[in-house]
């Protein structure tokens, strides 16, 4: 193998890794972001009945979740 192909492989698989962390810190993003978002939301759709919430699409599994919430008081943003 040359040193060129040699040299053309490395960089491909050094771009690979740099771009496997990158999706991997993308995704810890967004699902912290999707966190935030659904403590803001869910004591304000624990307010609806079940019925309600399946309506608007929400499963079994997410509706259990949105009711665990019904105790937090409402966020207050400043």
């Amino acid at each position: 193998m040359s040193t060129l192909t040699q040299s053309a492989a490395w960089f491909r698989d050094e771009l690979e890794t740099i771009s496997n962390a990158a999706a991997r810190v993308l995704e810890k993003i967004a699902d912290h972001q999707q966190a935030k978002a659904d403590a803001i939301v869910r004591p304000y759709l624990a307010r609806l009945s079940e019925g309600e919430l399946v309506e608007r699409g929400f499963s079994r599994t997410e509706i259990a979740k949105i009711k665990a919430a019904s105790g937090q008081p409402l966020p207050v943003h400043v």
